[in-house]
């Protein structure tokens, strides 16, 4: 069963904003508003539909799903690179971004890593043929 809870949108957006570490300024580019609109947002406790889907594809979060509490389906996250997890239903939303964030950010060292790796075997080459 599921109730409808009811929650303070836009501090739950300025928590998103914050785990992602952007500022208001470039949330506001990314929204293509001037700032004081933004603050407007953040200090709102209700939002239009139209509005919250936008900001759930910027801020790449689902908080529709914060209004709803109850039994939840399995998600499924997909990073990109084909790799798939699936967390069960006591794994909550909000567990979910910060999974998704935890995956893309691991996925950057291994690519500075395999960038190092690649630039001392070219260096290890050039060494062998001196």
């Amino acid at each position: 069963m599921y109730t409808i809870k009811k929650i303070h949108i836009g501090h739950e957006i300025a928590e998103r904003i914050k785990q992602l570490r952007i500022t208001k300024t470039e949330f506001a580019r990314r929204m293509s508003m001037p700032q004081q609109n933004v603050n407007r947002i953040l200090d709102s406790e209700h939002i239009t539909t139209d509005k919250l889907l936008v900001i759930c594809s910027i801020l790449d979060y689902d908080f529709f799903s914060l209004y709803v509490d109850g039994s939840r389906d399995v998600n499924v996250v997909a990073n990109g690179h084909s790799s798939i997890a699936a967390l069960n239903s006591e794994v909550q939303t909000t567990d979910c971004a910060v999974l998704q964030e935890r995956v893309r950010n691991l996925e950057q060292i291994l690519m500075e890593k395999e960038r190092l790796i690649q630039f001392l075997i070219k260096d290890a080459k050039n060494d062998i043929q001196s």
